[in-house]
Order: structure tokens, then C-alpha cells, then sequence
């Protein structure tokens, strides 16, 4: 793993935000989304097809199911689709900080519960919160005082959440009950320099099969791995600064996937840059871990 690895443009999408990519192992396929332009995408790796549907509602993150489709964290909560169908249903809805938030990234923990958090767009202050669904369908605010709920991944152990606020320009770490989905013990695990703007602002990440922790840094245009002692230990540049969050994919795992995001959510100007709003993929020669689908 060097900072020489060059990733690849594989769908030159110019998605307005790309975001929340998620390997399907069963159909090989990557799910990824469009966030400003309410459009889900699925990629196919062998044939470099995309195909895209247009969503009802604004959505945040996916997650395979265990029973088929996919499960979204919505603007106010989470639903349920059916590609093939076109079936779409609201199963909870949650609080928003403000009437401009939305829900963000989000995943699903090895038990099957989804967890996903707010974002919010014009307020200011840390008034959001992480958010669980359970199997029965209940939802649980687990964490409060949030700005920017971004990535978040469990340790191969299943013991350990990763999680960014990016706000706080840092990586914390909670320790994990599998059997319980309760969160404990949040702490800084890195910490990265705010007012130095090189180093961008951490967005989402992913873990792979080691304990490494990947995370991409908006507005820098790279992709750091830190190890599991906290050690940064690889760096992907890429050629648009507006990568948004890794995933592994690939019929080893072993390919990681990023977004990127083609306008900018604040001024609303195109991003030039070769690549902007793109789907890349490149082969860092570390293996990610199967996606832990919704069981609900």
C-alpha cells in the first residue's frame, strides 16, 4: 500500500454528490447514490455498465437486505425500496435538527441494525444525532450534540465503532455491544489539523479486513488509511478534490471504490477538476469485509 496506487474513472457519472457506495455480494453489483439529485445507481463491475432510478425522497446512505432491496436512511428517517419493483415505503421517521437537515451516512452493524445520523445543511451548532434501527423497527437516538454525521464501520471483531463527526475533524471510536447495539466509552482515535486546509475534511470511511480504517478527505482529494494503532500508513490521491466515501467491492474484496461529488453544496458551483462527480476504483492490496445487510 503506497501513495503510488493511481485510481481509475470507472463511471464518469458528474453526480451532483456522490455518496454511500455498498458492494452487493449476492448480484456483484455496487450500489451507490446521488444525494442532490435523489438517484440511485448500480454499477457493474464486469460489463462497466450504470443504471440509475430516480428516488421519491431524498436519500442519504443504502443497505442491502437481508429479505431483498435495499434499506435508506431518507431526509427524515428510513424506507424501504424495491428496485424491481418500484416499491418504495417509509418504516420510520426520526427527529431533524432543523427544518433544511437531512439524514447522512449510515450502515448496518453486524447484527443487522442500521445506524445512520443527521446532517445539517443551513443551521449551525451541533444539534444532531446518531440514529439506530432495530429488527422490530423502533428507532433509538444513541448519540447527541452532532454537526456533520458522516462515516462510520465496525472492527472486524464487531467490537468497536469508528465513527466521524466531520465537524470535529477527528476519527472517535466507541466500544461495541453486538448483542445489544449500545454504543459506550467515545473517544478521539485521530485527530486531524483543522486550519490547515490540505487536509480536508474527513467524510466517509470504511474498514477492511485488517482493522484499517479508510477515510476520505473532502476537499483534499485523497484517501487515508490509518492502521489499527492509529498510524496513517497509506495515502490515494485522486484526481478531483471532492471525494466523499470508500467502500470495498470486487468478487475478492479487494477493490475499493470511491465517490465524488460534481457541485459544490455551498456555493453551488460546477467543481473542475477531471472527474468530478465520478465513480473510481483502484486495487490498494488490502481486502475489505462482506456488507452486513438489514435483518429486519
Amino acid at each position: 500500500m503506497t501513495s503510488e496506487i493511481k485510481p481509475e474513472l470507472v463511471v464518469d457519472a458528474r453526480a451532483d454528490l456522490g455518496e454511500c457506495p455498498v458492494w452487493c455480494d449476492k448480484t456483484r453489483r455496487l450500489w451507490w447514490i446521488d444525494i442532490e439529485r435523489r438517484e440511485l445507481h448500480r454499477h457493474d463491475p464486469g460489463t462497466g455498465a450504470n443504471e440509475r432510478w430516480e428516488l421519491p425522497a431524498l436519500v442519504g446512505a443504502v443497505a442491502p437486505r437481508e429479505a431483498g432491496g435495499l434499506l435508506m436512511a431518507i431526509q427524515n428517517g428510513f424506507a424501504s425500496f424495491d428496485p424491481d419493483t418500484g416499491e418504495f415505503v417509509v418504516l420510520a421517521e426520526v427527529e431533524l435538527p432543523g427544518p433544511t437537515s437531512r439524514m447522512n451516512d449510515g450502515k448496518c452493524d453486524p447484527a443487522g441494525r442500521m445506524f445512520a445520523g443527521t446532517l445539517a445543511t443551513r443551521e449551525t451548532g451541533a444539534l444532531g444525532a446518531l440514529h439506530r434501527l432495530d429488527l422490530d423497527g423502533s428507532v433509538h437516538r444513541l448519540v447527541t450534540g452532532i454537526q456533520a454525521s458522516n462515516g462510520l464501520g465496525w472492527s472486524p471483531s464487531g467490537d468497536r465503532l469508528y465513527y466521524v463527526d466531520s465537524a470535529t475533524f477527528r476519527i472517535d471510536v466507541f466500544d461495541f455491544d453486538v448483542a445489544t447495539g449500545d454504543l459506550s466509552d467515545r473517544r478521539s482515535w485521530v485527530e486531524l489539523p483543522s486550519d490547515d486546509p490540505r487536509v480536508g475534511l474527513p467524510d466517509g470511511l470504511t474498514m477492511d479486513a485488517e482493522g484499517g480504517v479508510w477515510v476520505a478527505l473532502y476537499g483534499a482529494g485523497r484517501v487515508e488509511r490509518y492502521g489499527p494503532d492509529a498510524r496513517l500508513d497509506a495515502v490515494i490521491e485522486f484526481s478531483v478534490p471532492t471525494v466523499t466515501c470508500p467502500t470495498f467491492g470486487g468478487d475478492d474484496l479487494g477493490d475499493l471504490y470511491v465517490t465524488s461529488l460534481a457541485t459544490d453544496p455551498w456555493t453551488r458551483a460546477p467543481v473542475d477538476a477531471v472527474g468530478a462527480g465520478g465513480l473510481f476504483r483502484c486495487r490498494p492490496g488490502v481486502a475489505g469485509m462482506p456488507v452486513d445487510r438489514f435483518r429486519g
